[in-house]
């Protein structure tokens, strides 16, 4: 049984909601960065990401970043509701594609008893770190994303409450479109609450960390920032291996060779199939086919390609190993690898399975999957400060 609780967002007014709002600032190069933060006093980046705390770490970074928020409340580009809420949020791609679902806070006792079920393993080290960032700014600004299975009812009730006009309503470069409705309306919360409190599982799709982290905040905090999505309106794209270093041995080609087919190919078949892998190095392109289909690609790959190809015992300490979000045609991100570097690509796993992980409580590789859709920081805040 889940918990979702409403809150008093702190949030853009309708006139700035889309300056504001801003992609994750993980997701833009430093020159980006930059240039974003150069032409766009409002953007968000300024307070995750204060101009003046590149050289600052730990509790003096903590104290920029809390400066910066109280800044924005101050000049009125962010602002406090005065009534709890429940948001809906709905955002439609330039390709089409509408997700919409319900915004609030879930319960931090259902993340510590497993009604929210992960499906992969948290670092202690990042978890103590952004932890100590949380305690420190008082603030969350990016929902984790959580998936259930689809329900009529729900569907319905985020329907009826937002067909009238949006709190916020923007476009963003990218071709998306994005709304925001907000339910104050203690009967109707009540209403959805038991909705939710009847969903079977929530399912981490996206803030593994995020979760682990406000766990050490239960003391402080009621809940999480999340936003919740049926499972079949998630886009589930590969997380693509790059290996960088010498080629392997030919006995390391046999090893491969006692379970799986190896075929040269000229290029690899569009879509990837699942149960297959492609590696690419320097204008050359190989099929890997197990003879038993495996369960997880991400699992095989793991233990049999990159374990027997380049001597991979952990993807989240070796060096050698970088990530590329299958975003990008196979083709492009093959363009840009150097000559010492070999790309291992992946069909996208299928979300069930990895509900099956999270239901048995065990744990896919790191990097497994991409998920859509990524969810904009500075739209909606949960402050307790």
């Amino acid at each position: 049984m889940a918990s979702i609780l409403p809150f008093a967002a702190v949030r853009p007014p309708r006139s700035k909601a889309g300056l504001v709002s801003t992609r994750s600032y993980m997701s833009y190069t430093p020159g980006q960065l930059r240039e974003k933060q150069a032409t766009n006093p409002f953007s968000f980046l300024h307070v995750i990401h204060p101009l003046l705390a590149d050289s600052l770490k730990g509790e003096k970074y903590y104290a920029a970043v809390r400066s910066a928020y109280e800044s924005f409340l101050a000049k009125g580009y962010l602002k406090q509701e005065a009534e709890e809420g429940l948001w809906i949020y709905e955002q439609t791609t330039h390709e089409g594609h509408r997700v919409k679902g319900l915004l609030g806070l879930i319960s931090l006792k259902d993340v510590a008893s497993g009604e929210v079920k992960p499906h992969e393993k948290t670092l202690s080290k990042r978890e103590d770190l952004f932890s100590k960032y949380l305690k420190a700014v008082g603030f969350q600004t990016e929902p984790v994303l959580l998936s259930h299975v689809d329900r009529n009812d729900l569907r319905q009730w985020l329907d009826q409450h937002s067909a009238g006009r949006p709190e916020a309503e923007f476009a963003t470069a990218d071709g998306s479109e994005h709304s925001l409705w907000v339910v104050t309306h203690r009967e109707e919360i009540a209403k959805v609450q038991g909705i939710v409190s009847t969903l079977h599982s929530l399912y981490i799709a996206d803030g593994h960390h995020r979760c682990a982290s406000s766990l050490h905040l239960q003391n402080e905090i009621p809940g999480i920032l999340a936003f919740l999505v049926p499972d079949s309106q998630l886009v589930v794209r590969p997380f693509h291996r790059v290996v960088t270093g010498n080629p392997p041995n030919e006995t390391a080609w046999e090893r491969v060779k006692e379970f799986a087919q190896v075929e040269k190919v000229t290029r690899l078949p569009d879509p990837l199939p699942r149960g297959s892998m492609g590696i690419y190095h320097q204008k050359s392109w190989w099929m890997v086919t197990p003879f038993i289909q495996p369960f997880l690609d991400v699992s095989w790959c793991s233990d049999h390609l990159l374990a027997s190809l380049w001597d991979v015992k952990d993807l989240r300490t070796d060096k050698r190993i970088s990530f590329q979000a299958g975003t990008e045609s196979v083709e492009r991100i093959a363009e840009k690898c150097s000559k010492d570097q070999w790309l291992v690509v992946l069909a996208p796993t299928l979300w069930s399975s990895v509900e099956t992980i999270a239901d048995r409580k065990e744990s896919m590789p790191p990097k497994s999957t991409y998920i859509e859709p990524k969810l904009r920081s500075g739209l909606t805040l949960f402050s307790w400060k």
